[in-house]
């Protein structure tokens, strides 16, 4: 009896064929591993690329110093729909630098001033407004009665 030489097809077909069915759940998970991988990616890159409303502006940059705390905080910058006018936020109110409002400010301030945490005061200005400016802002806040006032620098 002569016996005919196995072919590779031949041989695939049950002459090799052994289950490990540890390897083919292993191999059936990765397309599906794969899928998260890149839904996790894509999720954290648009999650990064989405634009929100917001102002924009630039802080003037100085030496870094640890220490800013929990605080009240005031965010000044120049408005460019009001010829450049100098807008002030403050405990969610707006309000515009040489104008009425300015008094109102005052008032609001010197209120904070005398609550639980009126000592100090994170004021953020614009690195385009004039030092002048942020002096006038500092002097309100001063005679509202803060204490402390920590001015925020953008770190280099």
């Amino acid at each position: 009896m002569s016996s005919a030489p196995i072919t590779p097809l031949q041989w695939g077909r049950g002459a090799s064929r052994q289950r490990h069915p540890s390897s083919y759940a292993l191999l059936r998970a990765v397309p599906w591993l794969d899928a998260i991988i890149i839904a996790a990616l894509f999720w954290a890159v648009v999650g990064r690329a989405t634009l929100a409303p917001s102002v924009a502006f630039e802080l003037p940059s100085a030496p870094f110093t640890e220490g800013a705390y929990a605080a009240g905080s005031l965010i000044a910058f120049p408005d460019p729909a009001t010829d450049g006018r100098i807008l002030v936020f403050f405990d969610d109110a707006r309000y515009i630098l040489g104008t009425d409002d300015e008094a109102n400010l005052a008032a609001d301030v010197s209120e904070y001033a005398r609550s639980a945490a009126g000592g100090r005061l994170l004021l953020l200005a614009d690195a385009s407004i004039r030092h002048g400016d942020v002096m006038r802002i500092v002097d309100i806040v001063r005679a509202g009665g803060v204490k402390r006032i920590d001015v925020a620098v953008k770190p280099e």
